[in-house]
């Protein structure tokens, strides 16, 4: 046994058997929030304190949380450790699917961003009548393209947002999101770097300058594109743009002699400056 152990141990004990709770307490907490995983002699000891939120919230989301304690946690009456051992990496399909139907939308929002979410609980979750809940969904790297696609026409803009910064949106639906109603789900497919260049010549033109700023932090930028928006009068564009590393030298070379300041300094963070043009700034 480790002095770390023996250490938590120690506090257990202090605790169980103080009238109130301090810095002992205190103590416990901090320590526990520090350690990946238990020791089994450890697990043994807690059940005595599981009366206390804090202490139930704080090992809910170990590595190695037994599975007679997952269970009761699950089942919590408290949604704020309910919550926490939603986001425990070794949670079973079984207690997955149990708290996707839990009756707090925090509790189910947590599922939905579990990087294990199984097909049968995306299926209880693509529906939940919170938007942040199908958000996190969308914006899930375990979420099945037939659950991406559903999502991608979801009323609301946020969660269709969602589904444009997710690594596995089918490219066919890049074109719909491109030409979405609201501006910040254009906003968010500009930065894509699948992007074809017919949509980012549409999209240099857009009404909307945080499309047209999104767009300029695109990584696969072509120069003519680059030129377009170059001539932009909006400082976020223009910030945005300078600090593109495909940004070419013409370019670079044009706004570093630029009488403003702020374009200059916004060069200045482009990792792609030439050591001339960084004296030069």
């Amino acid at each position: 046994m480790n002095t770390s152990t023996n250490k938590i141990l120690e506090l257990i004990r202090d605790v169980q058997h103080s009238p109130t709770l301090g810095e002992t307490y205190s103590q416990l907490i901090d320590i526990l929030q520090q350690k990946e995983n238990l020791e089994p002699i450890v697990w043994d000891s807690l059940h005595k304190l599981l009366k206390f939120i804090k202490i139930r919230e704080t090992i809910a989301q170990k590595n190695n949380l037994p599975e007679r304690f997952m269970r009761n946690l699950a089942h919590d009456s408290e949604w704020t450790v309910r919550k926490k051992v939603a986001r425990n990496p070794n949670l079973s399909i079984e207690l997955m699917e149990a708290l996707a139907n839990d009756p707090d939308a925090n509790v189910r929002g947590e599922i939905a961003a579990h990087p294990s979410v199984s097909e049968q609980t995306m299926e209880l979750l693509y529906k939940d009548k919170a938007s942040f809940v199908r958000r996190n969904l969308a914006r899930n790297k375990a979420t099945e393209e037939r659950f991406i696609r559903i999502l991608a026409t979801d009323e609301w803009d946020t969660v269709r947002q969602a589904v444009c910064n997710n690594k596995n949106l089918p490219n066919d639906l890049i074109p719909v999101l491109a030409k979405d109603d609201a501006f910040m789900v254009r906003a968010s497919i500009a930065r894509h770097p699948d992007l074809p260049q017919n949509l980012m010549e549409n999209l240099a033109n857009d009404i909307d300058y945080l499309v047209r700023a999104g767009l300029a932090a695109n990584p696969n930028l072509p120069e003519h594109v680059m030129e377009v928006l170059a001539t932009s009068k909006n400082i976020s564009v223009m910030e945005t743009l300078l600090r593109n590393p495909r940004l070419p030298i013409e370019l670079m070379e044009k706004f570093a002699d630029d009488k403003r300041d702020l374009y200059r300094w916004a060069l200045s963070k482009n990792p792609s400056l030439t050591e001339s043009l960084k004296q030069k700034l």
